[in-house]
């Protein structure tokens, strides 16, 4: 039986009944008569439908309530695209909004997307203690565009919601723009990460030029 958070199966149950009112709404206007299907169906019936036991797996890999394989990670982005084909269903194609993402169910999608991608988020404080920048100096880079930043819709404060990818941080490093000696990021991070190699993050300072010339 899956093991997900009650946040989760609330959130779950939250969008499904919103879906099945917005069908039966959608119907109505376009027939001009109060057309209902199943209008009493019971929540644990669509909790049970294909799409709901989609997205109890896609909550499943993004609370990391399950162990991590190559065959898994493909399952679970297999039902993270199968749920974005499904809440996409229009006639005219589009992507899924940028915004959806900060939503509890986009949030849900995301971590879930990293998890099978063996990465996380994390805050911008541990991404400071990782990189050796300030908080502000991080915002500063998110806002010219240098790192991409998502919000955690279940922290109320908005100063510290920002999350991004711990992967974003280390490309970061890597490509010199810091250029702080150290050894591992995964070595500073105060928060347990089960799931991605520690030898992914392995970084080495920048040399200068002085450096290289010295005998």
């Amino acid at each position: 039986m899956a093991i997900i958070s009650e946040t989760a199966e609330n959130e779950i149950m939250a969008l499904l009944a919103g879906w099945w009112t917005a069908i039966n709404q959608q119907l109505a206007v376009a027939t001009g008569n109060e057309i209902q299907i199943g209008k009493d169906v019971p929540l644990e019936l669509l909790f049970a439908s294909e799409i709901g036991q989609c997205l109890v797996r896609i909550a499943e890999a993004a609370e990391n309530q399950m162990s991590w394989s190559p065959d898994t990670a493909r399952a679970v982005l297999v039902d993270c695209d199968a749920f974005e084909a499904w809440l996409n269903q229009t006639p005219v194609a589009h992507r899924t909004p940028e915004e959806f993402w900060n939503t509890p169910i986009g949030y849900l999608v995301l971590q879930a997307r990293l998890w099978a991608d063996q990465d996380q988020l994390i805050s911008l404080k541990d991404a400071a203690e990782l990189s050796g920048l300030s908080l502000s100096s991080l915002s500063q880079r998110i806002s010219r565009g240098q790192m991409k930043s998502y919000r955690d819709p279940h922290e109320p404060n908005p100063q510290r919601a920002r999350r991004i990818r711990l992967t974003d941080l280390d490309q970061f490093i890597r490509e010199g723009i810091l250029r702080k000696p150290g050894t591992t990021i995964l070595s500073r991070l105060s928060l347990p990460i089960r799931s991605i190699p520690q030898s992914q993050f392995q970084y080495h300072p920048v040399n200068s030029s002085a450096e290289q010339n010295q005998p």
